[in-house]
């Protein structure tokens, strides 16, 4: 398939050696598992994170932020609401009053926007992403967003709206790796409390818009040279540290398990609305699987989803939509999603409403992973 030509032809330009082709073929025909084939290879190319944070008294919290479609702020109209907030005014200024009220509760160490941060009815791509980003800014801790399938519908295209994020005080996100699919693949570091050891790795995925191909319909995937990317990268983390630490991947397009394991798996939070996901799956879960490391997800995309799911041993986790142009469920609060996690390993979760409809309600606190 084209995929697999793209990712034979990544890891050859990359690593230069005919073996590599002969193993990959082989390890196709064998069934051996992609550790297996990555290992054959030698020690893996380890790229630099892109920012290292110390996990301060040896933890993190992480604010999940997911599909704002800002617009043009006080103009712009919100939709789904009920009658009783249909009686008051409401905007896009409201989606940043609900992301400044969060900053100021819960105090995150990191802010994570996942993707659909602006949509395609803005007039100003580049106006629409430096007024929500100011609430982030002003905050002054790091922040970092992967796009979504909307983002580039605008006036500027994908590259473009990932110059404008990472050019913002505060922002840790990049283009990434240049020689794969996509902008803003990439990691960052945690460090334990004395800012000597890595304890925590976060993945950062670019999981695209649509369908490149005319036999696939729907949405875009992670792609093969992508999944090598994270391979790489993971492997060559573990080697050094002479162990798997764990982490945590966000993008925004959720991945076919997630519809997979509804029908056998017990989830915390809402499912109302069809997993959109991928037609095809390109093997991103499967990779996670075999390196052992990210134990959960973080997605966006279908707004009135909010679950977890433990799926073969990794949490498969939606945020649900925290904007209020998006379209969402009457009397159903827009929400957060917040991640804490310690040095030894351990995530827990739980999700803020917005102080509307929600009433500011903590709900859904679980325990994603302890080692």
């Amino acid at each position: 398939s084209k995929a697999t030509v793209s990712v034979l032809y990544w890891f050859i330009s990359k690593m230069k050696k005919t073996c590599l082709l002969v193993a990959l073929l082989a390890g196709c025909v064998s069934g051996q598992g992609l550790i297996e084939k990555f290992r054959a290879r030698g020690a893996p190319v380890l790229g630099e994170a892109t920012a290292t944070l110390p996990m301060v008294g040896g933890k993190m919290r992480i604010l999940q932020f997911a599909d704002m479609h800002f617009e043009q702020g006080s103009t712009t109209n919100c939709a789904d609401l009920d009658a009783a907030q249909s009686k008051f005014p409401c905007s896009d200024l409201n989606t940043t009053a609900f992301l400044e009220a969060l900053l100021e509760s819960e105090k995150p160490d990191l802010v994570v926007f996942t993707g659909d941060n602006i949509d395609g009815g803005s007039t100003n791509a580049t106006a629409s992403m430096l007024q929500w980003s100011e609430v982030v800014v002003r905050y002054g801790k790091p922040w970092i967003a992967v796009e979504g399938n909307h983002d580039q519908q605008a006036d500027l295209d994908r590259k473009q709206v990932m110059d404008v994020l990472r050019s913002r005080p505060g922002s840790l996100s990049k283009l990434g790796p240049s020689d794969i699919h996509g902008y803003g693949n990439t990691y960052i570091r945690l460090t334990d409390s004395t800012n000597t050891t890595d304890a925590m790795y976060l993945y950062f995925f670019d999981s695209g818009d649509y369908s490149k191909y005319s036999t696939v319909s729907g949405y875009d995937w992670i792609w093969n040279d992508q999944i090598a990317w994270y391979l790489n990268t993971s492997l060559g983390l573990a080697d050094r540290n002479k162990k798997v630490l764990p982490a945590v991947g966000f993008f925004h397009i959720p991945i076919m398990p997630y519809n997979d394991m509804l029908a056998t798996t017990k989830i915390v939070g809402k499912h109302q609305e069809p997993v959109s996901c991928p037609d095809v799956a390109s093997g991103l879960f499967t990779a996670m699987l075999e390196t052992g490391d990210i134990k959960m997800t973080n997605v966006g995309h279908d707004h009135n989803n909010d679950f977890c799911g433990n799926w073969h041993g990794i949490n498969l986790c939606y945020c649900g939509g925290s904007g209020f142009h998006a379209y969402g469920k009457k009397g159903w609060a827009r929400r957060a999603r917040v991640i804490d996690l310690t040095q030894n390993g351990t995530i827990t979760s739980y999700k803020r409403l917005d102080p509307w409809t929600g009433k500011y309600q903590t709900i859904d606190q679980q325990t994603i992973y302890t080692p």
